[in-house]
């Protein structure tokens, strides 16, 4: 199965985790609920949102992964082109600074998200 794919389906899932938080909430709203049930309800809705959280922590592992195989390769074609002549110093030059915002992006969001 490939990334694509598995981030595809990470987001239904995460699309179905909410619509289910939804409807939870709607249902603890109901003001006929005994006591047993509202406590259920709560139950189900901090599960749904553990259950939230931790596909959102791996969507976003999956994307700082992907980023920095996607920097490390733009690394590498930047030391090619700088080897291969002169007059694309400049196109490799500008394809690093382009890294540099990745590796900059990957800094910011593992530190937000608290990854690395």
């Amino acid at each position: 199965m490939d990334t694509e794919k598995i981030d595809i389906e990470k987001n239904i899932t995460l699309e179905q985790v909410r619509a289910s938080i939804e409807i939870v909430e709607s249902a603890r709203a109901d003001q006929s609920l005994s006591p047993d049930e509202k406590s259920k309800l709560e139950l189900a809705v901090v599960r749904l949102r553990d259950l939230e959280r931790s596909i959102i922590e791996s969507l976003e592992s999956d994307l700082v992964a992907s980023l920095i195989a996607d920097s490390r390769a733009l690394k590498a074609l930047t030391a090619q082109i700088k080897q291969s002549a002169d007059k694309l110093s400049g196109v490799a030059s500008a394809i690093e600074k382009a890294g540099t915002v990745v590796e900059s992006l990957i800094k910011v969001i593992t530190t937000a998200a608290g990854l690395l």
